[in-house]
């Protein structure tokens, strides 16, 4: 059985002390090249991320270690491997086929195990040691091909038809194919394998009582042969008694699939049931949870848990008209929710046009995102079509350390009076904040503002009717237009960001603006295109002020506070199709009390 090596990238950053010693899980063989060395890289636990053009590398000296404990130039030969992409399998994982000459003598391997990029630059290297071992003189010339313990049961298998009568021989052939198509198939569908091994138990049982009956061999025979080997899998290390509890445990260490739970991806079936139990499994062991392509419709809430990777397909859609996903809190406080979440890939849908749809709480059919005390939450190259209406895409309720990069926000439902609503929402834990309420969420109020939101490199677009002109505007990219006694969002930055075509001014004086703030602390605006083809009268920034006494968490007015801005920097965007004079809107337009302009850098 070859062993998978888990190395994590985090425990080698923050210094690991000697070199890795990888000789109980692998190693070499004077001449060998028929076993792979198949490693595993983690960053704190979770699979690493491979940039586009990383391959592996193995580079090093084989020989006798030297004083230090090690092998070097003057005690070993130089030995180099660099992999190519087909080296690369995925999640986290390389497989390198190492050929013969990386094992030229016996003694020991020291060096280096890592990723490199197309420039040769290495971008994670990991110093490692282990054992080589003398081999067969001849193992270039008719070398024996390795064989599993399981490719030795189907050729113990096979020895029995070559003995048994022709009725018999043809029905055990038909087995043994059927074993052999689908375990070289091994990282296919488990559901799959589980129905092929049922079917085979069930086969091999009847053939079990046909030997019985008769004859060319004896049942202690078939037993010690199959069903023997086939229950116990010793040399099969994962956890578990019998093969599809060892098949679980593999694919589930590797990912969790949501069709695994029952989602079917057709955009009829209701896959909210299925897709939130693949997310409590993956939680369970701080897992990835993976979505394949298709469209999976959601008539109740998508419930996040913590510590997962919510991994989808590009052509995968949850398509949640009237819904909510949520990162519910359970107690007060920063992290007193959902954290350690990264969601990468696909689109999270609405449907604004929608009819008839099924449990709708969410306003204009939209499928909006309710964040409570969230903490260490990142969204990654995701598409949110049909997202924000009355409520938010990302409501960030008393959150902590958000990044939302490389996105797409398709499309706003305007509201009478609620022009200004936001796609990122930078909110509080506060009554008349939260988008989604339950006794918890209610009961865990504490006032806190959101801090440490990076938006970066996304895109804000309209959706277009057939005409050509603009159907739903795109949505406010950013801001918060309410302020409370409990402090002001801070340390945000919203940087690399292209907007086009948000929606038209309504008249809420302190929210006119595409980006805008009542009150912050910490903010830089830089580097964004702010393009209006539409020429409504629009301000693209806007910090405002009031002196209006502020209300508390629990939306009780304390005539002690008033808001305010400071550490603002507002510079090097673009701003296209904006007319001051015919528009009567400010480009960047600062509002309030007297001292905003002081604490603000815009140029």
């Amino acid at each position: 059985m070859i062993s998978t090596i888990t190395l994590d990238t985090y425990k080698q950053q923050i210094g690991s002390g000697d070199a890795f010693n990888l000789s109980d899980s692998f190693n070499g063989r004077v001449g060998d090249e028929q076993v792979p060395l198949v490693v595993h890289f983690k960053e704190r636990g979770l699979a690493q991320q491979f940039q586009d053009g990383l391959v592996p590398f193995l580079t090093g000296f084989v020989g006798s270690l030297d004083e230090n404990d090690q092998v070097t130039a003057e005690t070993g030969e130089a030995v180099s491997y660099v992999g190519t992409s087909d080296d690369i399998v995925g999640l986290g994982r390389v497989k390198m086929n190492l050929p013969g000459t990386m094992f030229p003598q016996e003694g020991y391997f020291y060096g280096f195990l890592g990723l490199q990029n197309a420039d040769g630059k290495r971008v994670t290297t990991f110093n490692i040691w282990f054992h080589v071992y003398n081999g067969n003189p001849d193992m270039f010339v008719n070398k024996s091909p390795f064989r599993s313990e399981l490719q030795k049961l189907l050729d113990q298998t096979q020895a029995l038809i070559d003995v048994a009568d022709d009725n018999l021989k043809a029905k055990l052939q038909e087995l043994n194919d059927q074993a052999i198509t689908y375990f070289t198939k091994w990282n296919g569908d488990y559901a799959d394998i589980q129905k092929t091994v049922t079917a085979l138990n069930s086969q091999l049982a009847d053939a079990l009582q046909k030997f019985s009956d008769g004859k060319v061999v004896t049942t202690a025979d078939l037993s010690t042969t199959l069903a023997g080997s086939l229950g116990t899998l010793a040399n099969f290390k994962a956890s578990g008694t019998t093969l599809v509890d060892k098949v679980v445990t593999e694919l589930t260490e590797r990912q969790i699939n949501v069709k695994w739970y029952g989602a079917i991806g057709d955009g009829t079936s209701d896959d909210s049931a299925a897709i939130n139990a693949a997310i409590e499994a993956a939680s369970a062991i701080k897992g990835t949870v993976f979505v394949p392509a298709g469209k999976y419709l959601l008539t109740h809430d998508l419930v996040f848990k913590s510590n997962i990777v919510f991994e989808m397909d590009h052509n995968a859609v949850l398509y949640g008209p009237g819904q909510y996903f949520r990162f519910d809190t359970t107690t007060t406080g920063y992290g007193g929710g959902v954290s350690n979440v990264i969601v990468r890939g696909g689109t999270f849908a609405g449907n604004y046009d929608a009819t008839g749809v099924t449990n709708a709480h969410a306003d204009g059919n939209a499928f909006n995102g309710a964040l409570h005390h969230a903490q260490h939450i990142e969204f990654d190259r995701v598409t949110f079509h049909m997202t924000t209406s009355n409520s938010h895409t990302l409501d960030l309720g008393g959150c902590d350390d958000i990044y939302v990069h490389d996105c797409d926000f398709e499309g706003m439902l305007v509201r009478n009076s609620r022009e200004y609503v936001e796609a990122v929402q930078v909110d509080y834990s506060q009554l008349n904040a939260l988008t989604y309420h339950d006794d918890v969420q209610d009961a865990n109020l504490d006032g806190l503002p959101t801090i440490n939101v990076k938006v970066t490199n996304n895109r804000f677009i309209p959706i277009y009717a057939a005409d050509g002109t603009v159907k739903y505007p795109a949505p406010n990219p950013f801001g918060e237009h309410a302020a409370y006694d409990s402090g002001c969002p801070k340390h945000l930055s919203f940087i690399g960001n292209t907007v086009l075509d948000a929606p038209k001014a309504g008249g809420a004086v302190l929210s006119e603006a595409w980006v805008h703030f009542v009150s912050v602390s910490d903010l830089t605006i830089k580097d964004n295109t702010f393009k209006n083809t539409t020429h409504t009268a629009n301000s693209a920034i806007g910090l405002y002020s009031t002196d209006t006494p502020l209300p508390n968490y629990n939306g009780t007015v304390t005539g002690t506070l008033e808001s305010t801005q400071e550490g603002v920097e507002i510079v090097d965007n673009t701003f296209i199709g904006f007319d001051a004079v015919e528009q009567t809107k400010a480009i960047v337009e600062l509002l309030g009390n007297k001292e905003v302009a002081s604490r603000i850098l815009c140029k």
